[in-house]
């Protein structure tokens, strides 16, 4: 496992999926005494207000306080949004469900249109990567 780039230095990276524009990276996190898996969502091309290598989102599905970061195109972000209520396995669950089914909608409301619009292009490959990170997330997620 190598570790990644950006974060804590206890992380290490669990998988790596490319799926059309986007880059979707697992990890497992260790930072201010909470643990679990992690997904980045990174632009692995520059498409609009999206250039190669900023990160999108992040879902941390960690033990004690799961949450996600979300990174606007004029630069502003890191918005967390708590995830209160739910297990490392259950946030797990909430973080796929919205990559499957929002996230379009998401990237458009965070000012990606360009990159949001050019993810039905590629569908097949977005599931199969989502499917893949889903196995990996789930099975770091049994580690806790």
């Amino acid at each position: 496992m190598q570790p990644v780039m950006g974060v804590g230095e206890r992380d290490r990276q669990t998988g790596a999926w490319e799926a059309g524009p986007l880059l979707f990276e697992a990890s497992f996190r260790y930072i201010s005494g909470d643990r679990g898996p992690s997904v980045r969502v990174i632009a692995r091309q520059s498409v609009g207000a999206a250039t190669a290598g900023k990160q999108l989102l992040r879902y941390d599905c960690f033990q004690h306080y799961p949450h996600s970061h979300l990174y606007h195109a004029d630069g502003t972000g890191g918005d967390r949004v708590l995830r209160t209520g739910l297990s490392a396995a259950g946030a797990v669950e909430a973080a796929l469900a919205e990559l499957r089914t929002e996230l379009p909608q998401t990237l458009q409301s965070l000012g990606f249109g360009e990159l949001a619009a050019s993810l039905d292009d590629h569908a097949a490959a977005l599931s199969a990567a989502v499917t893949a990170l889903g196995q990996q997330l789930t099975a770091d997620a049994a580690n806790l």
